[in-house]
């Protein structure tokens, strides 16, 4: 790894309009593996103006297997194609401290004190809590998959179905607060 100020690795870009100073995409997908793993996969790309023009500066990918129900991640893979120091890479190590982290209350605050800040690469950080975040909203849509006759019902009892399954929905945001608009509708529909 060359330590020498700006020795990464970086690809030419396009510009989407010819004022773009700075373009990111973030992506995160989900995958059931068999009855009890989902796989989740977060990869970032940044393009910018930099030495050369406008460049992809960042682009990685950070992979999790999280073990269904108690959603421990019990493997993880990291890997950058570009990146802007040529010591970068050696952050890529770090990643394996998701593995025996379980994605629920708590999450994004201990990914914080292990990787945030000068503990570990940010744009890592970022794909760390992408993960979680995504793996903790899929509960509805594997609850539909799994049951496919949940795609037959009309909203508000799809609506019901999910927060009877998985209570812990309610408060888990200002739409979902107990005793709200919605969780009152919900309430009062037939399961």
């Amino acid at each position: 790894m060359d330590p020498t100020p700006g020795a990464g690795r970086y690809r030419e870009a396009l510009p989407t309009s010819p004022d773009m100073l700075y373009d990111r995409d973030v992506r995160t997908r989900v995958r059931i593996v068999g009855d009890d793993r989902l796989r989740v996969s977060a990869t970032l790309r940044d393009d910018t103006h930099g030495p050369g023009g406008f460049l992809t500066v960042h682009d990685m990918t950070l992979e999790a297997v999280v073990r269904l129900p108690d959603m421990e991640i019990i493997e993880v893979s990291a890997s950058m194609e570009s990146h802007p120091q040529g010591t970068c890479p050696m952050t890529l190590v770090q990643m394996q401290h998701l593995v025996g982290l379980r994605i629920a209350g708590g999450y994004l605050g201990e990914i914080r004190q292990r990787f945030g800040g000068n503990r570990g690469c940010n744009h890592l950080h970022t794909l760390a809590q992408a993960i979680g975040t995504v793996a903790a909203l899929t509960f509805a849509a594997r609850l539909t998959y799994l049951e496919p006759e949940m795609r037959t019902l009309p909203r508000p009892q799809w609506f019901r179905r999910v927060a009877d399954r998985e209570p812990r929905i309610v408060n888990s945001c200002v739409i979902w607060r107990e005793n709200g608009d919605l969780h009152r509708r919900i309430t009062d529909v037939d399961a």
